[in-house]
Formats: C-alpha cells, sequence, structure tokens
C-alpha cells in the first residue's frame, strides 16, 4: 500500500500512502494520513494529521491534531490545536486549547477555558468554565455556567447567565436572564429582561417584562 514507517519504536502504517514518521506507538490507518511524532497517536481518517502530543486522534477525512493530551478531531475537516481531553465533533469545527471541552457543532470553534461545549452551528466559546452555546451563532466569551441557547445570543461573561432570546446578551453579572428577542442585561445580580427589546442596566432583582421596558438598579441597592 506504499506507506511507511520512518524512525521511532513500535509504529504502524497500514492506510494507502501513509506515514508515521516518528514518536512511538503510533499508527497511520488512514489513506493519506500522517502521525509526525508522539506518542501514541491515531490518524485514522483518509488524509487525517496527528502532529505530535500522546493519546490523540484524528478519525475522519482531513481531521487534524496539532498536540496535546488525548484530544479527538471525530468530524469532516475538524481540528483540535492542544490542550487536553478536547473533542472537535462537529464538521470543520476547532478546539484552540483547554480541557475537557467540545466543539459539537458544524463550524463551531472553542478558543479554551474547561468544559465548554458549543453544539449549534458556527457557535463560539473564547473561555471560562461550564459554558454553554447551543443555537446557531451563539457565542460566550468567558465567565461560568452561562449559556446561549437562541440564534444570535451573546453573553460576555459573569455567572450563571441566561441568554434565551434571538439576539439577547448579558454583559455580565450573576444568574441573569434575557429571555424575548433583543433583550440585554448588562449586570448585577438575578435580574430579568424578558420584553422584546427591553434592558437591565444592573441591580439586584429587577426584570424589564414589557418590550421596550428599561430597568436599572440604584446607586445603593437595599439587599
Amino acid at each position: 500500500p506504499f506507506a511507511s514507517v520512518l524512525a521511532g519504536f513500535t509504529n504502524t502504517a497500514s492506510g494507502t500512502h501513509a506515514i508515521v514518521c516518528g514518536g512511538d506507538f503510533n499508527s497511520a490507518s488512514g489513506a493519506g494520513s500522517v502521525v509526525l511524532g508522539g506518542l501514541v497517536n491515531t490518524a485514522a481518517g483518509e488524509d487525517s494529521t496527528v502532529s505530535g502530543g500522546s493519546f490523540n486522534q484524528a478519525t475522519s477525512a482531513t481531521s487534524s491534531v496539532t498536540g496535546g493530551l488525548s484530544n479527538v478531531a471525530a468530524a469532516d475537516n475538524s481540528s483540535v490545536l492542544g490542550g487536553r481531553n478536547n473533542t472537535a465533533s462537529g464538521r470543520n469545527a476547532a478546539v484552540l486549547g483547554g480541557e475537557s471541552n467540545e466543539a459539537g457543532g458544524d463550524g463551531s470553534s472553542i478558543s479554551g477555558g474547561k468544559s465548554g461545549y458549543a453544539s449549534g452551528r458556527y457557535t463560539s466559546i473564547s473561555g471560562g468554565s461550564l459554558n454553554q452555546a447551543t443555537a446557531s451563532y451563539a457565542s460566550i466569551s468567558g465567565g461560568s455556567l452561562n449559556q446561549a441557547t437562541a440564534p444570535y445570543a451573546s453573553i460576555s461573561g459573569g455567572t450563571r447567565g441566561l441568554a434565551s432570546g434571538m439576539h439577547a446578551s448579558i454583559s455580565g453579572g450573576y444568574g441573569n436572564t434575557a429571555s424575548a428577542s433583543s433583550s440585554s442585561v448588562s449586570g448585577g445580580t438575578i435580574n430579568t429582561a424578558s420584553g422584546s427589546y427591553s434592558s437591565v442596566s444592573g441591580g439586584f432583582v429587577r426584570s424589564a417584562p414589557v418590550s421596550g421596558n428599561w430597568a436599572a438598579g440604584s446607586l445603593l441597592e437595599n439587599y
């Protein structure tokens, strides 16, 4: 099958025109697949590539893993650049780094952080922990335990934010919800913008329930 192993220990090249350049216990089983080095890496997809690291897998056509530990590129043209325990399971999806992240939507991306999940088409998570972007074009920049669940919804940071309206946005704070179309919460704690185009600037347990409503917290909140 014109496969070749150039160096290393206990490496296997079994795919047509597959190559293992070095490292130990690596396998290139996809046609035209390449493993450049590292330890216990697998390039199983057609024209897939694993550049290095350990226990990495590129299992679909033109998928790639650059390095890191226990990363998986499992869909066509998906890629993982580094980190550990990351998975790119959507077509053209990418995980740049971090730990235990999954880019599952087609064209989705996660730049870093921990335990992020980008499952909608073209969703993105820049960082933070335990964030989820589950609808098309939704985005989360950081923070923790945030969810952007509607198309084009966005969360910049904070904790336990929920942007569930189309084009809804949350800038930060804790426990805030923007549930209507184009609604927004800038910050504060447990605030809710539930009317279309409504906004809450801050404060504690404030709400904007009617279309076009605006609510703001006082300078000194009475908790």
